[in-house]
């Protein structure tokens, strides 16, 4: 069972939701989209940007497996040629270690799409012991636009839960 609190700030979008006992506090212009039926992810937020249509995406999933692992799940969703690299920061006493892999996307088809970036990071479920991944995934202009953001929700949420 996943555990999904809400704090409603009109009849829309909820400011702040309860992922797996971290309270993420949703940016502004982002978007809560209620996950669906066959939806794997836990959370998903959409990002306005030029399109019609919202092209990035945050989300949060259940991981089996280690941290050790995440270069290979998340390059799945790339071309070989992709770049990953890894950045680590301790936020309240907890190590984060964020990857980030940009090239031509294979995730969204059937369209390959060139100049995609994913920038995620796991963290231990405080509700059960199991991992979770939260992920920015979209063009990397849209994920460089918003990689601030996520970060801070992030880093925000462990400082919160830490207190």
């Amino acid at each position: 069972m996943m555990v999904i609190g809400l704090a409603l700030s009109s009849l829309s979008d909820p400011e702040n939701v309860l992922v797996e006992g971290y309270t993420l506090v949703r940016p502004a212009k982002w978007l809560w989209e209620p996950a669906g039926e066959k939806s794997m992810s836990l959370c998903r937020f959409t990002i306005p940007g030029k399109s019609e249509k919202p092209l990035t995406d945050v989300s949060f999933f259940y991981v089996n497996g280690v941290q050790s692992e995440i270069q290979e799940r998340v390059m799945k969703n790339f071309a070989k040629d992709a770049k990953f690299s890894e950045s680590s920061v301790a936020i309240a006493k907890t190590n984060l270690t964020y990857v980030r892999v940009r090239g031509t996307t294979t995730a969204r088809k059937p369209a390959l799409l060139p100049d995609y970036e994913l920038v995620g990071v796991m963290l231990l479920s405080k509700a059960r012991n199991q991992w979770f991944f939260a992920r920015i995934f979209g063009p990397h202009a849209e994920v460089q636009l918003a990689e601030v953001d996520f970060k801070k929700m992030i880093e925000h949420s462990l400082e919160e839960a830490a207190d």
